[in-house]
């Protein structure tokens, strides 16, 4: 358990890291113009612990820019998360201000045009939870890890030739 704790952990904070390497690094990236290709709200659900979901709205705008004469399209608002909203209402206001044919700024990764957004900067919530998360598993990781370490060694040393 210790070592699935600690994969864990890694895993998470690379995620964690990377997102907002990648965040921070969008703030100052070239823009292109672009346009709105579709927009809608989806619906989404995550499974709530004691059981039954928990329903969000998803608003889902894919858009196409150019850089350097290629075409590319991209439905990332934001990094980190998706832009989920708890009512459909909340959702449908948001979509409603990206209409198909709608221009747009688009943001992207100079070295990487493929990665795109279209609110650079924008850190998701919850990420120092993510991180603090991380640290976490690593303790608890380390921690049984440990544990058995010294239930190996006390078993070694009640065991007789």
């Amino acid at each position: 358990m210790g070592v699935l704790a600690l994969i864990i952990a890694v895993g998470s904070l690379y995620w964690t890291l990377d997102t907002r390497a990648t965040v921070r690094a969008s703030a100052t990236w070239p823009a292109a113009n672009g346009v709105v290709v579709s927009s809608g709200v989806k619906r989404d659900s995550t499974r709530i612990r004691g059981g039954g979901y928990n329903i969000h709205h998803v608003a889902d705008v894919r858009y196409a820019y150019e850089v350097g004469g290629r075409r590319y399209e991209s439905n990332t608002f934001a990094f980190g998360t998706a832009h989920a909203f708890p009512d459909s209402a909340a959702a449908l206001a948001e979509v409603s201000a990206y209409p198909p044919g709608h221009a747009v700024r688009v943001y992207h990764d100079p070295d990487d045009p493929a990665t795109s957004c279209l609110a650079p900067g924008v850190e998701p919530e919850g990420l120092d939870m993510m991180l603090g998360m991380s640290g976490a598993f690593a303790l608890g990781g380390l921690f049984m890890l440990a544990l058995g370490a010294r239930s190996l060694r006390r078993r070694d040393e009640n065991t007789f030739p």
